[in-house]
């Protein structure tokens, strides 16, 4: 995992990219010409939905899958249903990963040891963990059943949204 998110922070694209299929050509909602009036009702625009059976996976060699939670690209944010198989690890042996950004995680089940820096927390079923991503950072199952989880990275291409909102103000 971390060799692919050197890859993609390389070559500046989102994590989420990977999940694209080619017959994807936009956004999910298409952006109505100014002379015509909206077809969709106020705040419909850009909502996108999925079943679960639709996600897009990623399936990686250190035992951990990562499904796509909305239906196309989503800039600049990854919106993740992650499994830790057990044993399973974000990296091989001890290392670890970093990048910019902050990550947020919520564990459904399972126990998922999240260690960032020098700290390590065990979380549990409905435990949650925010921290900033260049802090050097492992995620591994430590039980005996898959862990399952909600994860959310945003900005981790150099570009955070909540930043840019501090800015802007």
């Amino acid at each position: 995992m971390s060799t692919l998110y050197a890859l993609v922070s390389e070559l500046g694209m989102s994590l989420d990219q990977l999940f694209v299929d080619e017959r994807e050509t936009g956004p999910a909602v298409a952006e109505p010409a100014r002379d015509t009036p909206r077809a969709e009702p106020p705040g419909a625009r850009g909502v996108g939905k999925q079943s679960a059976d639709e996600r897009k996976s990623l399936v990686m060699e250190s035992g951990v899958i990562w499904e796509r939670l909305t239906p196309t690209h989503e800039p600049d944010v990854d919106f993740l249903y992650v499994t830790y198989e057990v044993g399973g690890a974000s990296s091989h042996g001890e290392t670890f990963v970093h990048h910019s950004g902050r990550e947020y995680g919520l564990v459904l089940e399972g126990k998922l040891r999240v260690t960032v820096g020098f700290q390590q927390y065990d979380l549990g079923p409905e435990d949650s963990i925010a921290f900033d991503s260049p802090v050097p950072h492992r995620l591994e199952n430590i039980g005996d059943v898959p862990v399952r989880a909600v994860w959310v990275a945003l900005g981790r291409y150099g570009t955070d949204p909540r930043a840019q909102g501090l800015e802007d103000r």
